[in-house]
């Protein structure tokens, strides 16, 4: 999942999501279930309730791209949806050999930084999860930390900025330099997710 040094964090999406009260009146299939998570994915969704469906990838095709946006007449932002840089899938359940996950092994998922055998696998287990005949994960190393850790730099910019609760840390050796070194790493990640 960490095939580049500069990237080493890792989400999980799972579908379904249902409670076992409910689990009596649904039936799965593959094609449904691999629609939503991959929807998630692109989306940057972390329930299959409420994703949007208007994120989309954008459409390969001969025209080219300049300066992150596509040179025809329906102009789509190359960032607008969560890019990639690996995928592993894990399908759990029943009619293993029935799945399409072609869906999921696209070019326009996936950061130009991997090469394509080494941003997408793919495992199988037949034995059934947490009671769903069919289910599936996956475990992505993606942009989707970027808005998340862009929150969490700004506020603790702010706390530090207005000397909140620095003399608790001063106290046990902790500078203002380790602060401000601690900031920078956390804004390089930033910045290599938000370049992928």
């Amino acid at each position: 999942m960490a095939t580049h040094p500069s990237y080493k964090l890792a989400s999980i999406k799972n579908v379904p999501h249902i409670g076992e009260n409910s689990m009596a009146y649904t039936t799965y299939v593959w094609p449904a279930l691999l629609k939503h998570l991959r929807q998630m994915l692109i989306a940057d969704s972390a329930m299959e309730q409420g994703v949007n469906w208007e994120v989309k990838l954008p459409v390969a095709t001969s025209s080219s791209w300049t300066n992150g946006t596509q040179s025809n007449d329906s102009t789509v932002r190359r960032h607008s949806f969560n890019k990639s840089i690996s995928n592993l899938l894990i399908l759990r359940g029943k009619e293993l050999e029935q799945v399409d996950t072609n869906a999921f092994k696209i070019k326009q998922l996936y950061s130009d930084k991997v090469p394509s055998p080494f941003n997408y696998t793919e495992w199988h287990q037949p034995r059934v999860f947490n009671h769903h005949a069919k289910s599936a994960a996956l475990v992505s190393n993606s942009q989707t930390f970027v808005r998340p850790l862009n929150i969490c730099v700004d506020k603790a910019w702010k706390m530090f900025n207005a000397r909140a609760y620095i003399h608790q840390y001063e106290r046990y050796g902790l500078t203002q330099n380790d602060f401000v070194d601690s900031f920078g790493a956390t804004e390089q990640i930033i910045a290599d997710y938000s370049r992928i």
